[in-house]
């Protein structure tokens, strides 16, 4: 029997962050309406993704996303170990929009290799809808 992953707490040594876990009630989830690159570094796989739903089932995390190739449900942990933002947040410029699930500053590293670059604080974003985010400032 596997033992759960261990929660990052009060600088104690830890397995693995609950973030990007499927079976964690308070993971991240991505913005419905955000736009993802599939598999950025694998050319056969790699595909724009939009978020339609993310439901919970009462014991994992599911995510729905709309392509080119058809809608497809992938469990929660899958989605962050396939997908990068696009656009990405490291690159947008002052005016420009991204749709996420909180403010863009507070971006963790992805489990697919996305590294949050340069996103200053909170005050370099404002809200201007549901989950839609400009940059007001950059560093």
């Amino acid at each position: 029997m596997r033992s759960p992953p261990l929660r990052i707490s009060n600088s104690r040594t830890t397995k693995v962050s609950d973030h990007f876990n499927s079976y964690e009630p308070r993971a991240d989830t991505p913005a419905v309406g955000s736009t993802w690159v599939w598999e950025p570094l694998k050319a056969h796989a790699r595909e724009d993704v939009e978020v339609r739903e993310v439901k919970w089932n009462g014991e994992e995390w599911w995510v729905k996303t709309a392509s080119r190739s058809g809608e497809y449900w992938n469990d929660l942990g899958r989605f962050w170990e396939a997908c990068w933002p696009n656009p990405d947040p490291n690159t947008l410029k002052v005016g420009e929009e991204i749709t996420w699930m909180g403010p863009p500053s507070f971006a963790r590293r992805l489990p697919s290799g996305w590294t949050p670059q340069d996103l200053g604080t909170r005050r370099d974003w404002s809200l201007v809808g549901e989950h839609r985010w400009r940059r007001v400032w950059s560093p």
